[in-house]
Order: C-alpha cells, then sequence, then structure tokens
C-alpha cells in the first residue's frame, strides 16, 4: 500500500490549541470573522505553544464575535434587542469555560467556530444548539437542541424529553431539586455559560419581564392591533434554511424548522408535530405580509415543484374590480402614480381613504387609526417601481385591521407590493388577442424596467408575484359568468335546441390533480334495467347476414350464383321481408351470370346492413309519416306534401319514392317492421335519479347550466360496449386527456369540463342527463353513433325526442354508420355550420403554453374567463 494512502490518525485538540488557533494577537483580539471554514488536522502542544497562547489571552480586543452567533441578521426584532452593546473582548471569551468540563469548553469553542448558537428570545434565556458528537468532537446538525430557562427551575434541554416534561408539569420544586433528580447534559451546561456571559455583556437583568419575539411582528410599536400566536424568525446560524418557530404549545413552545426540496421539517421534533401544523396554517393565512422572514419562506417554498400547488399568496384587496373601469378608476389609470398618491421624502404614501366599517363590530373607522407597516412595500407600474409606505385603518374597538384595497387608485394590494392595473390589464388584453403567457410577458415587463433603471426588478418583483398578483386579479374581476355563458339568439337562449359538442387537447398536469377522481356512477343509487337490447333494434340481427348483405349492396360487379343462393338463405333466416329486395337466382338460366343489386334500392340495402340502429336513421319523432305511408295503397304515388315531410326527416325514402314515383307493395312489411321495431326500442319510462346539490364533477364548468339531478346506475355500465365505430386519439404522457365544450350554432360556449380519462360517450351522456330535465332536440357530435348507442342501453326514453348527427368534417370516418346520422343530409341543417365547434376549439388549442402547466383552479378559472370574452364578443352580434 503507498503510504499516501495511509491516513494519519488525527490527535484529539485540547483548549490550549483552541487557544492558539483563534485568538490572534495584534488590535484584533479576537476576530471571529477571519476563522477559517475548514478545519485542518491537529498536531501535539508543545511548551512553545502554551507560551503563545498565554501572551494571546492577554491581548486586548476592540472587536465583536459577529451577530450570527447569537441572532438572526436579518431579525429585526434582534437589531433592536442588542443595540448599544459593547463588544466582546477575548478575556471575556476565554474566561467561558472556565468551570466548564473539556468536552464543554470544546463544545463551546466548537460552537463559536461553527456559529451553532442562536438566541430565541430578548431575555438571553432560550437558546437553539447545534448538537455534540462526543465521539468526533465536532458539531452535528441533524437534530437542533433547544435549552429553556424556567423560573426557579433551572434550564430544560429538549434532549431530555422526561426532564422537560417534569419541569413544565411540576411548579413546586426547586432548580436544585430538578438536579438531584436528573442527571445535567452538556447542552445546559454551555447553556449557562453561553447565556450568564452574554447577560453580563448586553446588562439583562435576571429577573426581568419576559419579552419574546413576538414583539417583533408588530404593526406598530406604540398601538398594538394584533399580536400573532404562531411566530417564525429566519435563523443565520451553523445550520442553513432553518426557521425559528414560537407557538402556543407550553410544554415546547419554541422548535427549528428546516426547509429542503419544497418541504418543511421539524428538526427539534424530527416528526410531524404540532410546530409543523401550526406553521403551515400562519402559511396559509395571507397576514403576513408585514413579516418579511415569513415571506421570504413562502416565496421559497411556493417556487418548488412540490409545494407550488399548494402555497400561492392571497390578495388584500377585496372590493370587486369592474371590467370596464368606472370614471374614477379610468381617470386614474391614466396619470402617474405620483399624482395619485402622496409623496413625502421621495417615498410614496399608500393610506385608505375609504369609510368603510369594521367588519367584526361594525364600527366605522377613521384616519387617527392608522397604523403603518414596518415593511416597505412596493409599487409595480407598466415603467416604475417605487417604495412606498402602506397604511392600514385599525379598528379602535376590536382592534382589528382593515387593509388598505386600492380600487379606486387602480392598486392591487397583495401586501408586500402592489401592483397597477395599467400592468394587470395589459396582460388580460395580451392574453385575449394574442394568447400571450404569463413568462413572456413577464420577461417584457423585465427588459422594459431594466431600460428604464430598475435593475433590482427581477429580484424584487419575482415571476411568482406576478403569477399571484394575475390569479387575484383574475378572480376579482365582476363579471357574470352565468349570463355570458348564453346565446342571445332568439333560437337558443337557456335551454338551446341545439348543440354542438367535441373534445380537445387542452388540459393540465395529469399530477396536479387535487384527488383521485373515480367514476360518475354513484353506487348507492339503484341499478336501471331496459327491456330493448342491441339486436332488438336492428331489422337485421345477424350481424354475418348484414355483412353478406352490405357486400352484395356495394359491390359493383355483383355476386355470383352460388352467393346468392346463400345469402337469400339466411335474410329468410332472419328477416324474411328484405327478399323480395333482392334478385331471383331460379329464375336465371346462365349459371356463370352475376347478380347485381337494383340501383333502386342499393342505398336503402346499404342502410339496413349497417350497424346503426333503426331509430338513427327512422327516428322516433318521424313514425307518424311512416303510419301515413302505410295508410296508403300499394303502387300509388305519393303527395307532395308527405314528399316534402320526408325531405326534412328521412331523406332516404324521399330519394327512393322519387326514383320509383309510387310505393312498391313490398316496401309495407318492410314498414310495419320498421315502426314496430323503433317504436319497442322507446318503451319504458324515464329513468328518474335523485335531484343533485352540486356540481357532477369537480373539473366541470357550466356556470348557466347548473346540474338539475344525478346521473344515475345503470345496467349497461359493467358491460362492454356493441359497436363497430370507434373514436382513438393519441394520449399525453403527463397531461390529462383535454377537455369537453358545448357551443351553439352561433359559436357561443356553454361550458367545459376537464376529462379525467379518455373521451368516451360518458362525459356528453353524463352532462345530457344532469343539466336537462328535457334533452335538446339535436345533438351534433363527431362520435354521435356511439354516443346514441350509449344512451339507448340506458335510457332510451328519455331521448327519444333527440337526433344525434355527425358533423360534414368528420362523417367522411365514419363508414359504417347509417346515413341517418350525417347532418349535413337534412335540408333544414344545411344552413348551419356543424364545424363551429372544431373551429372555435382551433382558438382554444392555442392556449396550450399559457394553460397546460397551471393548477387545475387556475386553469380553470383561465378558461372560462378567456372563453367568457369570446362569448360576449360572439353575443355583440344580436345586441
Amino acid at each position: 500500500m503507498d503510504p499516501k494512502d495511509v491516513k494519519k490518525k488525527r490527535v484529539q485538540p485540547t483548549v490550549e490549541n483552541w487557544r492558539k488557533r483563534f485568538i490572534v494577537q495584534g488590535e484584533c483580539g479576537l476576530d471571529f470573522s477571519k476563522l477559517p471554514t475548514k478545519r485542518r488536522p491537529w498536531k501535539p502542544s508543545s511548551a512553545s505553544t502554551k507560551i503563545k497562547s498565554r501572551k494571546a489571552e492577554t491581548a486586548s480586543s476592540t472587536d465583536r464575535p459577529p451577530s450570527s452567533y447569537h441572532r438572526s441578521e436579518n431579525s429585526t426584532a434582534s437589531s433592536e434587542i442588542h443595540q448599544n452593546i459593547q463588544p466582546l473582548s477575548g478575556d471575556v471569551f476565554l474566561e467561558i469555560g472556565g468551570e466548564s468540563s473539556e468536552d464543554c469548553r470544546l463544545y463551546l469553542f466548537s460552537i463559536f467556530q461553527g456559529r451553532g448558537c442562536v438566541f430565541l428570545d430578548k431575555n438571553i434565556e432560550v437558546c437553539a444548539l447545534m448538537d455534540w458528537n462526543s465521539t468526533d468532537k465536532t458539531l452535528s446538525n441533524v437534530k437542533p437542541i433547544i435549552v429553556q430557562k424556567m423560573p426557579q427551575l433551572g434550564y430544560a434541554c429538549s434532549c431530555d424529553s422526561d426532564r422537560h416534561y417534569f419541569m413544565n408539569k411540576v411548579r413546586s420544586c426547586t432548580s436544585e431539586d430538578v438536579e438531584e433528580l436528573y442527571a445535567g447534559c452538556i447542552h445546559v451546561e454551555a447553556a449557562k455559560e453561553l447565556c450568564r456571559k452574554f447577560k453580563n455583556l448586553y446588562s439583562v437583568e435576571e429577573n426581568s419581564e419576559e419579552i419574546t419575539v413576538s414583539e417583533d411582528h408588530r404593526y406598530s410599536e406604540e398601538n398594538s392591533c394584533t399580536q400573532e400566536k404562531t411566530l417564525c424568525q429566519k435563523l443565520n446560524w451553523g445550520i442553513e434554511n432553518t426557521y425559528a418557530i414560537r407557538t402556543d404549545n407550553h410544554c415546547h413552545p419554541f422548535a427549528i424548522i428546516g426547509f429542503s426540496y419544497g418541504k418543511l421539517k421539524c428538526l427539534s421534533c424530527q416528526r410531524r408535530c404540532e410546530h409543523l401544523q401550526d406553521l403551515e396554517k400562519l402559511l396559509e393565512n395571507p397576514d403576513f405580509y408585514d413579516n418579511s422572514d415569513l415571506f421570504e419562506l413562502f416565496t421559497a417554498m411556493a417556487k418548488t415543484p412540490e409545494a407550488s400547488n399548494i402555497y400561492s399568496l392571497k390578495t388584500l384587496s377585496t372590493a370587486a374590480i369592474p371590467f370596464n373601469l368606472t370614471a374614477i378608476q379610468k381617470e386614474n389609470l391614466c396619470k402617474n402614480i405620483t399624482d395619485v398618491l402622496i409623496e413625502e421624502d421621495g417615498i410614496l404614501k399608500i393610506i385608505p381613504t375609504d369609510n368603510s366599517s369594521c367588519q367584526n363590530c361594525g364600527v366605522s373607522s377613521n384616519e387617527e387609526n392608522l397604523v403603518a407597516l414596518k415593511e416597505m412595500s412596493w409599487i409595480v407600474t407598466r415603467y416604475g417601481f417605487r417604495e412606498a409606505q402602506c397604511y392600514h385603518k385599525c379598528c379602535s374597538l376590536c382592534g382589528n385591521l382593515l387593509p388598505y384595497d386600492g380600487l379606486d387608485d387602480c392598486l392591487l394590494n397583495m401586501g408586500r407590493f402592489l401592483v397597477h392595473y395599467e400592468v394587470l390589464r395589459d396582460y388580460m388584453f395580451q392574453f385575449f388577442h394574442s394568447r400571450s403567457t404569463l413568462s413572456a410577458f413577464y420577461k417584457t415587463m423585465s427588459c422594459h424596467h431594466e431600460d428604464a433603471g430598475n435593475q433590482n426588478f427581477t429580484t424584487s418583483f419575482m415571476y411568482s408575484h406576478f403569477q399571484w398578483s394575475w390569479y387575484c386579479f383574475m378572480r376579482l374581476l365582476d363579471i357574470d359568468y352565468s349570463g355570458a355563458f348564453v346565446c342571445k339568439a332568439p333560437s337558443c337562449g337557456k335551454q338551446p335546441k341545439i348543440l354542438l359538442f367535441d373534445g380537445t387537447s387542452l388540459a393540465f398536469q395529469r399530477a396536479s390533480l387535487p384527488v383521485v377522481f373515480g367514476s360518475d356512477v354513484d353506487n348507492d343509487e339503484p341499478v336501471f334495467k331496459i327491456k330493448s337490447r342491441y339486436n332488438d333494434r336492428m331489422l337485421i340481427p345477424d350481424k354475418t347476414t348484414r355483412s353478406y348483405l352490405r357486400s352484395f349492396a356495394k359491390s359493383e360487379y355483383g355476386i355470383s350464383r352460388e352467393e346468392l343462393v346463400v345469402l337469400r338463405q339466411k335474410v329468410i333466416d332472419v328477416s324474411p321481408c328484405l327478399l323480395p329486395l333482392l334478385p331471383d337466382a331460379e329464375i336465371h338460366e346462365m349459371e356463370d351470370e352475376r347478380f347485381t343489386c337494383n340501383p333502386e334500392f342499393k342505398e336503402f340495402l346499404i342502410l339496413l346492413s349497417c350497424d346503426s340502429p333503426l331509430c338513427a336513421t327512422f327516428h322516433f319523432s318521424n313514425l307518424h309519416l311512416i303510419a301515413e305511408i302505410l295508410k296508403l295503397s300499394p303502387d300509388s304515388e305519393l303527395p307532395s306534401s308527405l314528399l316534402n315531410q320526408l325531405q326534412q326527416n328521412i331523406p332516404i325514402f324521399f330519394e327512393i319514392f322519387t326514383k320509383i314515383g309510387y310505393i312498391p307493395k313490398s316496401f309495407f312489411p318492410i314498414l310495419d317492421i320498421i315502426q314496430k321495431c323503433v317504436e319497442a326500442t322507446f318503451t319504458g319510462d324515464v329513468q328518474s335519479s335523485q335531484v343533485s346539490d352540486q356540481e357532477s364533477l369537480p373539473l366541470a364548468c357550466y356556470p348557466s347550466m347548473p346540474a338539475v339531478c344525478k346521473r344515475g346506475r345503470y345496467e349497461a355500465d359493467c358491460r362492454k360496449p356493441v359497436g363497430s365505430c370507434k373514436k382513438t386519439g393519441a394520449r399525453h404522457p403527463s397531461l390529462l386527456p383535454g377537455i369537453f365544450t358545448v357551443f351553439c350554432p352561433h359559436g357561443v360556449c356553454y361550458g367545459f369540463e376537464v376529462m379525467v380519462t379518455a373521451e368516451s360517450p360518458n362525459v356528453p351522456f353524463t352532462f345530457l342527463k344532469t343539466r336537462f330535465e328535457q334533452p335538446p332536440e339535436i345533438v351534433i357530435y363527431d362520435n354521435a353513433c356511439n354516443l346514441f348507442q350509449y344512451a339507448l342501453n340506458r335510457d332510451p326514453a328519455y331521448f327519444k325526442e333527440t337526433r344525434f348527427l355527425i358533423d360534414s368534417l368528420h362523417w367522411p370516418n365514419h363508414k359504417k354508420c347509417a346515413a341517418g346520422y350525417e347532418a349535413r343530409s337534412y335540408p333544414k341543417l344545411r344552413g348551419i355550420n356543424t364545424q363551429i365547434v372544431e373551429q372555435s376549439n382551433a382558438k382554444i388549442r392555442k392556449l396550450k403554453s399559457s394553460l397546460s402547466y397551471m393548477k387545475p383552479e387556475n386553469f380553470i378559472d383561465t378558461l372560462k374567463l378567456f372563453l367568457w370574452y369570446s362569448n360576449e364578443q360572439m353575443n355583440k352580434k344580436f345586441d
């Protein structure tokens, strides 16, 4: 083995070695700021080393240790506590631990070297210490120790839970009794020395009235209106990203909270404790805007992916903001901010001017109760970034704070910063017209501020601050969504007769779902059963026979004699009424002859051979037309009025009878079976469900169509769907499938919902069943064939007056569906743009870059605002 690879045995340090290394001779008797951060191997002490260390002990010192060893540098309270304090001399430092054990003295020196101590109160009676590893003689940052002095009982250490619990419960004994009952620890021994020396240094009396860091978070030194129970302060010591928290827990009021990877952890308790719960409640409360340490923690947590969906800053402004600004707001919006607010010594004064009353006691506030916040605020305008002093009104009776709202001054109060409406409205209109993203707008705004000389703009007003401001502004907009999601055309209204459905691939991340959503089916409801089945709705129930007949009808070259014999036999077995429409093989003598379909009956046979039910073409509402035909005599002509009705409602019969010119006798048995089959499909009552008291889905947004009942539970929900027509689509690995949108023929959106699973007929079925007492007359949907089958298998009586059609864009893809599904075949629908929903969704898909990675609530609210603005533009045509 190479001798260089052999580690040298480390010699344990002694107090004299510490003195030699860290006490510097000269003018600075004890300059801890120059201490090395990396420890070096220790060497055995010598006589010369001891002599030098003794000389260093007598050296004078005019410097003091950095304040970070005993307090937080960023704490306003600590700066108030330790003002006018004399520097710590080297002699005083060397006296620390003079009567203590060897380990304790090394522990004390390590604390000064590694910034291992911080005091948590003004009386210097509660301190947090880094733990001591007696084996390696080093500080440990795994579990900080809290040592607290209790009146007449001495010091309690968090490392001894039994002793700490006893001292909290028993108040009749003395400190001597506690020392006899419980063994001491090195933390208490070190804390005693530290507290004693620092109290002497800062002239803190032993029996002074207890004042904790809670006074650091008051709004005013003289007029304290509120006082928080849970207090948080950032610590600047040997353990990074830690905060001291003080709660109303009587046994363990103080704790050290660590923050890493978006998660909070109590380093003192090492478990899920009350300290974490109290801090999380404090972070959810918007009243921490005057606490810089807590605001810094909140911002840091909100930026992490793990906690970004949990924490978001709330606004202090509560008044509804009109979308169309008032005259006063328009005037202030065009003014410079210095012309709207009072400016003194270069600092803007934000003073509430409204005469609002206290929400708790109802007492009217006045200007004499103004309270200035300790922390300065920032006002963000389009090109300006100004410092401001914000004032809140304080109720003189109950002490409740009335924050500055800023409605008339066009300012959104977010606590630590105020954003001008011109910034938020600029983004709003860019989002409406150019689909601008929040990040792109913020980068553009940052460049403008840099050009204006605001070099610290991005550090003081971060992207997350702008995000929070926009979401709060958006939710404060005074908008009537229920009235805007209704078409103002006379033919539509709140219950339109024609609706168009479609799904589009715009959604948020699957991991952002607040809960795991299951099925819409309520398992507590009874199971509804229907009498009709799939084969009962077909004129040709056998699938093989339908396939043979379809090949025969569509073949251009015909079929052979043997194939015709097989086809006729199959038709005789399942649907003998169709036999007259087929050629007779016996009347032909040539064996190699090919048999083709009669051109007059070709489209009719193709229709009957489809996998679609008869009611898809021969709708229930049009059965009276078939009844009128059956009343006519065979081989007679149809009256023109009847032909006109057939053209509008049953186009396939109109084409057949106009080509033939009369009603063939062979058609009467077929029409009779069609009539009975359609009537049997819709027999039974409507399956009534329970009245709904809430939205059917948490991710649904139909402002003008509240849920009127529940979906219901059906026997078909447990069966596999039957049908040859399938709708498929690509799936994003991390995003949800998309949204389902509802439009009227005029392009006005009636709402949307986020699809948690892949698009299926269940989504439109649930919408129609839960939000309509009576469904619309016509539903146009690219998957209408499967939707109609889905509805017939569950509640056919409810949909017997509704016709399901396929738009012209998607119809060419439905090769095996009945011609009755084609919306373009009905003359009364040819004036309707059946692709309006596709065109509208094309605009919505452009929002992917803006909305795809938002929180669910932000996604829904932003999309709702965009669709509201689009509806407003559409409805202007009908004003």
